[in-house]
Formats: structure tokens, C-alpha cells, sequence
């Protein structure tokens, strides 16, 4: 794959993103100078494999209206099961995003690619949890993503779960911004302040989410709309039923994030034992997660695409120390 001036351009758009969300989500929101240098070196490593993995993306294609339309599509469904139906949000997107699995199943309507376009629309449709956004914003942001979808899923960090998440961030900001200068946008948090048992369950709920995702892709030849779909469906609609809000929130984000995290290729983290890393480096950062970014949607998306950079990124280091190190890349 050999990547081209405009494959860079949404590389480093998609690299300002996270490094935005870190430092104001983590960064910002750290007690002591020691505490934010920790983070701000993190913040390097992740960027570092950022980088590294941009290395490695394909040319930008062109905008294909299949892509637009099925984003949109997505995320007035989900919009609908939430604003109409009353179908607890993270329920309604896996909902939305199973049938998407059904669709692109071989023999169905719909590529991949257009199958990933709902994906990141089922993201969108979620503006906001206690409904408070216009309708309207929301199918403005609707096909924003599916553009900017149609245009990073073959170029920018090919092989890299996150992206739909991060993507729908992106299309969501400006539709936040508008709106919070029309005074019509309060946001409330995904997760609860930090501190409590539920808030510490997210770190192994992130990374067993993962691992679920990955082992279904990669040994049972499911597509990420399916494995994430479907799992997110099971889980997120049982914590609904049975679980408090005050448990069921964060665990179900929690659990919808790793997904992401899961849908890294195989070549880009060549085993179980790495997409754990990647799982768990996730949770432990949505574990910190705080400030003004809470709620937005796409956020925790982007905070996948950040464990899998930093795990890239470490690995790397690792294969530089011990050349010898079992599962080199298949590309450099």
C-alpha cells in the first residue's frame, strides 16, 4: 500500500483528533505537573504508532454515495429507536448495526465498506443520550460522516479499529459547535466521575470486548458489523434489562469500545496476546476519562484508535530491543 498527499492529509486530521481528545480529556484533567508529563508521554508513544501505521495506508479514493447514504441511513435509525422507541441508546446502535452485519453477510447487498459507513452512522445517531440536540443536527452530521467515512475506510490507517468511532467524532464537533452557539446542546456524561467499582471493571470489560470482536473475526470469518453488532446487542441489552444505570452505563461503553479495539487486523497486531494489550491499554484510559469531551459521541471510539496506536507503537519498540521477538510485521 503506498499512501498519497491526500491519504496524509486525513491521517494527520484523524491524528489531530486523538491527540486532541487525550490532552483534554487526560491531559487537562491531571491533578499534578508530575501526573500530565506521564500523560503527555504517552500521548507521544500513541502518535508515535499513529504515525507508524499512517506509513502504511493506501491512496484516498474517491466519495462513493453508497457510503453517504448508508451512514445517513444508520443514523436516522438509530436516532429513531432512541428519540421514539425509548431503546437505551448503546442497545439501539447495536441493533442498527447487526442488521448491517445481516446485509453485508456474502450474497447481501452491501460491501463492506458501505456496511462500515453504517457503522460509524449508527455512532451518529446516538446525539445525544438524553435527547436534547434537534433532530436535524443529527442528520446533518448523518452524511458529514459517511464522506468522511468513504474517504478514510481504503486510505488512512488501513487495518486499525477505532477509525469509525474517531470518524464520527470528527463529523459530530462541528455539529456540536453550532449548536452549543445556538444554545441549543447539553451534553451530559457517558460515564460517571471516576472512582467507583464500575468505573474499574471498565479496564477488563475493554479488554475481554476485544478479544471477543477479534476471535470472532479472525477464527469464526464474522465481519466487525456482525461480531460487534451482534455481542454489543447481547450484552448492552442484558446490562439494560437487569443492570442500574449507575453500573450498566460505563459497563456497556466500556464493552462498545473494545469492540473497536477488536477489529484491528491481523497483520497489524498479529495475535490475541497484543489485541489484550491494545484492550487493556483502552480501558485504562477510558478508566481516566473526564472534562468537557464526555459524551461525545465517537469519543470512546477514539480512545480505542489510541490503545492500538500505543500497542503498535510498543511492540515496535520491542521488535527494535529483541529482533527475535515471535510474529514480526508484514510490513515494515
Amino acid at each position: 500500500m503506498t499512501p498519497t498527499r491526500g491519504t496524509y492529509v486525513l491521517g494527520l486530521l484523524l491524528l489531530v483528533t486523538v491527540a486532541w481528545v487525550f490532552a483534554v480529556s487526560l491531559i487537562a484533567q491531571a491533578s499534578r505537573v508530575l501526573a500530565a508529563a506521564g500523560l503527555s508521554a504517552g500521548l507521544a508513544v500513541i502518535l508515535a504508532g499513529g504515525v507508524m501505521t499512517l506509513r502504511t495506508s493506501g491512496a484516498m479514493p474517491r466519495v462513493r454515495v453508497v457510503d453517504v447514504v448508508m451512514s445517513t441511513i444508520a443514523a436516522a435509525a438509530t436516532l429513531y429507536l432512541c428519540r421514539v422507541l425509548e431503546v437505551p441508546p448503546l442497545v439501539a446502535s447495536a441493533l442498527v448495526i447487526t442488521v448491517i452485519g445481516v446485509a453485508v453477510l456474502p450474497g447481501g447487498p452491501l460491501d463492506i465498506r458501505a456496511g462500515m459507513a453504517g457503522y460509524t452512522g449508527g455512532f451518529i445517531g446516538l446525539i445525544t443520550p438524553n435527547i436534547t440536540l434537534s433532530w436535524h443536527w443529527v442528520m446533518l452530521a448523518g452524511p458529514v460522516a459517511g464522506v468522511l467515512w468513504s474517504l478514510i475506510s481504503p486510505s488512512a490507517f488501513v487495518g486499525v479499529g477505532g477509525r469509525m468511532g474517531a470518524t464520527a467524532f470528527m463529523a459530530s464537533v462541528g455539529v456540536y459547535q453550532a449548536a452549543d452557539l445556538l444554545g441549543e446542546r447539553d451534553i451530559p456524561s457517558l460515564l460517571p466521575p471516576p472512582g467507583g467499582l464500575a468505573n474499574w471493571a471498565v479496564v477488563p470489560i475493554g479488554a475481554t470486548s476485544a478479544l471477543v470482536v477479534w476471535l470472532l473475526m479472525n477464527r469464526l470469518g464474522w465481519s466487525l458489523p456482525m461480531a460487534s453488532g451482534l455481542s454489543s446487542l447481547l450484552v448492552c441489552g442484558g446490562l439494560a434489562l437487569w443492570g442500574p444505570p449507575a453500573v450498566a452505563v460505563p459497563f456497556a461503553t466500556a464493552w462498545f469500545g473494545g469492540n473497536a479495539v477488536g477489529a484491528v487486523a491481523a497483520w497489524r497486531l498479529p495475535n490475541a496476546g497484543w489485541v489484550a494489550v491494545a484492550g487493556l491499554l483502552y480501558g485504562v484510559m477510558i478508566l481516566r476519562f473526564q472534562g468537557p469531551l464526555q459524551g461525545h459521541v465517537g469519543a470512546i471510539g477514539s480512545f480505542a484508535l489510541m490503545g492500538e496506536f500505543g500497542t503498535i507503537a510498543l511492540r515496535r519498540g520491542l521488535q527494535a530491543l529483541a529482533p527475535r521477538l515471535p510474529g514480526q510485521p508484514r510490513v515494515s
